[in-house]
């Protein structure tokens, strides 16, 4: 190759990498733009495909089945069918919204209250929790982070599927940690200046529960089994009503009861001391709050063999258990 030949070759290459540099120079300062006429309210239309569905938050169903049918539904473990039909239990799981801010369900395995609850979650973020963020905590970050995968399974085979945000958007200002990953779910928000966020965390790691600062939803899965001493467990559990401080958030809880001791079984103590006295003076004691304003249910093992999720068989089976730990298991009772 001649030296001229070089030198015009050198010229071009130049040019070309003066060129990318100039337009990722103007895309960030495109996104830099968008973001600082977000802040000050002068915001400029975002561009998005024409064809993706946003519903408003009046156009979200507020009535389970609706909202359920356009989710996709429930595949049945056992016939791989899609469950066409909630169960009683589920329903007034999602009716208990209107009832307290701060709901405890004791459960029994294979009654399906998880999932419902997770349906739950998405339909706040998809209505009062857009911008905000929601927390999925489990007994530790794996479980949490199995139930963000079932979450986002779903969003994807339903009618919403658009609001996931899969990968970065210079069009819509979106960043490239804005994108949705294992431990993470971002939701687009049409007209807001921030992603809704929807996080699973371990209850094991409480010091990072501070740092969410726009926290409306607060959802604990099974943090009985957390492999946690009592009193560091205590201070983690307490310490997510910080997190709701500022925009009064809700809470749900649903897990396995365990050892008779901790705020968990405490809260159910005083549940259970108050429904006995309401059943005493002859009152209600069906929808009574705790005095920290919990709402307590029990299910157990029969409300998942009424709905067909459990056979009576695989109960007798489980029977053969140590009494005390089928009761923990199927019964919703304390490892007394």
């Amino acid at each position: 190759m001649t030296t001229a030949k070089c030198l015009e070759d050198t010229d071009c290459n130049a040019n070309l990498i003066t060129e990318v540099n100039y337009l990722e120079l103007e895309t960030m300062n495109s996104i830099n733009r968008l973001r600082r006429n977000m802040f000050t309210g002068k915001a400029r239309p975002i561009h998005r495909k024409q064809n993706m569905y946003l519903p408003a938050v009046d156009e979200i169903p507020t009535d389970l089945d609706t909202f359920y049918r356009n989710m996709g539904g429930f595949v049945n473990e056992k016939t791989k069918e899609i469950v066409t039909e909630l169960a009683p239990h589920q329903k007034q799981c999602w009716e208990d919204r209107a009832k307290s801010k701060y709901r405890l369900y004791l459960k029994s395995v294979k009654i399906g209250l998880s999932m419902v609850i997770l349906l739950e979650d998405f339909h706040i973020a998809l209505t009062r929790g857009r911008g905000k963020e929601i927390l999925i905590i489990a007994q530790n970050k794996t479980a949490a982070k199995d139930h963000l995968r079932d979450l986002k399974k779903m969003i994807l085979n339903s009618k919403y599927k658009d609001f996931l945000i899969d990968k970065p958007s210079a069009n819509e200002g979106i960043r490239a940690d804005e994108k949705t990953k294992a431990d993470v779910i971002y939701l687009r928000n049409p007209g807001g200046r921030d992603q809704t966020k929807i996080k699973a965390l371990g209850i094991a790691s409480p010091g990072s529960l501070g740092s969410f600062k726009r926290v409306c939803h607060i959802h604990l899965s099974d943090v009985t089994f957390a492999r946690m001493k009592e009193e560091r467990f205590t201070k983690a559990f307490y310490g997510l009503y910080t997190c709701l401080a500022s925009t009064k958030g809700t809470m749900i809880i649903e897990c396995l009861p365990r050892k008779p001791s901790g705020p968990i079984f405490d809260i159910v103590n005083e549940d259970d001391k108050l429904k006995r006295q309401h059943i005493n003076e002859k009152e209600d004691s069906k929808e009574i709050l705790t005095p920290k304003g919990f709402l307590v249910r029990k299910y157990t093992v029969e409300v998942g063999i009424a709905c067909g999720m459990i056979t009576k068989k695989f109960v007798e089976q489980a029977k053969k258990l140590p009494g005390a730990k089928f009761n923990m298991y199927y019964m919703a009772k304390f490892d007394m």
